[in-house]
């Protein structure tokens, strides 16, 4: 349940709503802007987005030996039982 709100304290909800609506359109924005941007290099260079966007995440969260080490893992486990 909502509690009543000062006006103060509706101000402020307000602000945030704005400004949240704000942040979400140029995140929106941002997102076009780099599928774009893939798409026009991976057609360019011709590497497939799917390749270009999973390096940008790796990159971005800085997750690369935990998904080598994954791999490593899942070749090992397909070896196991010869489903490769």
């Amino acid at each position: 349940m909502i509690p009543n709100l000062s006006k103060d304290d509706a101000k402020k909800v307000k602000a945030l709503i704005d400004e949240g609506c704000h942040a979400l359109s140029d995140i929106k924005a941002l997102r076009e802007g780099l599928k774009e941007t893939v798409d026009a290099i991976g057609e360019e260079l011709d590497i497939a987005p799917k390749i270009l966007n999973r390096a940008i995440r790796t990159v971005h969260k800085e997750n690369w030996e935990e998904l080598k080490n994954d791999f490593d893992d899942i070749d090992a486990l397909l070896d196991t039982v010869q489903a490769k």
